[in-house]
């Protein structure tokens, strides 16, 4: 089965996704795929927003999303709690971030930095506060910018993959979006800034 793809981009301007959202209502699509979650949020919005001022008619699969739910785009992973909406989220449990870095090296303090004007960045250290909490960790945060040590990720090019799945799920199996979950990728991949771990004289074990 053949497709054809049509891309837009918003070029990192938010101004300019009002002018998105009434293109993909003139091209009338039968699938939507939204990358990263200001693009989301600017396109599809949230559970509360007005039909009226977003993509409201058309299928959606979302990418790139860290927290769907912290955002607001979805009422749960189960289910989005919109008839047309779903996708995929690019979140890593903060609780087995925590439980890698102490396989690492055992600590007690964390500290957490992070840009204060991301959306994401924002949500994901709540999660980190309150899995750090359960684990006794304590944080200390910080709005700066810095080199990290370790990063615990989803790849794009996976979260792509996996958001292909669902856009084939819609256009192929004839499933509504409303009834998939939104999906998360089982597998992680863990990067390791050697430049940064000699700096700090922190080297990562082998088993790393």
């Amino acid at each position: 089965m053949a497709f054809e793809r049509v891309v837009l981009d918003a070029g990192s301007d938010a101004a300019r996704l009002p002018g998105l959202v009434e293109e993909v209502r003139a091209l009338e699509p039968d699938l939507l795929v939204t990358w990263g979650t200001s693009v989301t949020l600017g396109l599809v919005g949230t559970v509360d927003d007005d039909p009226a001022t977003r993509v409201s008619d058309v299928p959606a699969v979302l990418m790139i999303v860290a927290e769907p739910v912290g955002a607001g785009i979805a009422e749960s992973y189960e289910h989005s709690g919109r008839p047309l909406v779903t996708g995929t989220r690019n979140r890593v449990p903060e609780e087995t971030q925590l439980r890698l870095l102490l396989d690492h090296r055992p600590f007690a303090r964390l500290g957490v930095i992070y840009n204060d004007t991301e959306l994401n960045a924002v949500l994901k250290a709540a999660e980190v506060r309150k899995a750090a909490d359960e684990l006794g960790i304590t944080i200390v945060e910080r709005v700066i910018d810095s080199d990290a040590l370790i990063s615990v990720s989803s790849p794009y090019y996976n979260v792509g993959q996996l958001a292909g799945r669902q856009a084939e799920r819609i256009l192929v199996e004839g499933r509504r979006p409303g009834e998939l979950e939104v999906v998360g990728l089982e597998r992680v991949t863990v990067l390791i800034n050697l430049d940064t771990a000699e700096r700090l004289e922190l080297y990562p074990p082998l088993l790393l």
